[in-house]
C-alpha cells in the first residue's frame, strides 16, 4: 500500500514548534545565567546603579524575584509546546480522539492560567521598577498589558479538552459495539 504524503500543515506546525521549543531553552539557560549573575558577580554593580536611581535596596530583590517568575513563564511555555507537539504527533498518526489529548488540552489551559498569573505578577514588579527607578528604563521599552487573548485561549482549551474527553468516549463506545 502507499504512504499517504505527509499534510504540510503538520509538517509546518512540527517545525515551528521545534523551532519554539530552542528558543524557549535558550531563554531558560539565559535566564538562569542572568539568575546567577544577579545573585553573585553582577550584584554589586546592580546595586551602584539602583543606589545612582536613588532607589531602595528593595529594587535589588524585586529584580531578584523577577527572573524566576520570567523562568517560570518560559518553563510553562516549554511544557505547553511539548503538550501541543504530541497532540500535532498523534493527530499525525491518525489518532486525534485519545483520551490523552483530553488530558494535554487540559494541562495546557492550566498552563495558560499559570503563564497569565505569572505574567501578571512580573508585569507588576516591572511596572513598579520603571515607575520609582525610570533612569532604569530611559532606554528600555516596558509594556504591560492584560490582554485578553490569554483568557480567550484558556477557554478554548479548557472546551476543547471537554470534546475530545466526549470524542474519545464516543470512540470507545462505538469500537465497543463492533
Amino acid at each position: 500500500m502507499p504512504s499517504l504524503p505527509k499534510d504540510p500543515l503538520l509538517v509546518a506546525a512540527r517545525v515551528v514548534l521545534t523551532i519554539t521549543v530552542v528558543f524557549l531553552i535558550i531563554g531558560l539557560v539565559a535566564l538562569a545565567i542572568a539568575f546567577v549573575a544577579v545573585l553573585t558577580f553582577a550584584r554589586a554593580d546592580l546595586l551602584r546603579e539602583l543606589g545612582s536611581a536613588g532607589s531602595l535596596t528593595t529594587s535589588y530583590w524585586l529584580v531578584v524575584a523577577l527572573l524566576p517568575l520570567l523562568g517560570g513563564i518560559l518553563h510553562a511555555a516549554l511544557r505547553f509546546v511539548f503538550n501541543l507537539r504530541a497532540i500535532v504527533r498523534s493527530v499525525d498518526e491518525g489518532d486525534p480522539f485519545h483520551p490523552e489529548n483530553a488530558e494535554r488540552l487540559h494541562r495546557m489551559g492550566w498552563l495558560v492560567v499559570s503563564i497569565y498569573v505569572l505574567g501578571i505578577i512580573a508585569g507588576l514588579i516591572g511596572a513598579w521598577l520603571v515607575t520609582s527607578v525610570p533612569e532604569l528604563a530611559r532606554d528600555k521599552n516596558f509594556e504591560f498589558d492584560l490582554g485578553g487573548g490569554g483568557i480567550l485561549l484558556m477557554l478554548v482549551l479548557f472546551i476543547l479538552a471537554r470534546v475530545f474527553r466526549h470524542g474519545a468516549r464516543m470512540r470507545d463506545e462505538l469500537e465497543g459495539t463492533v
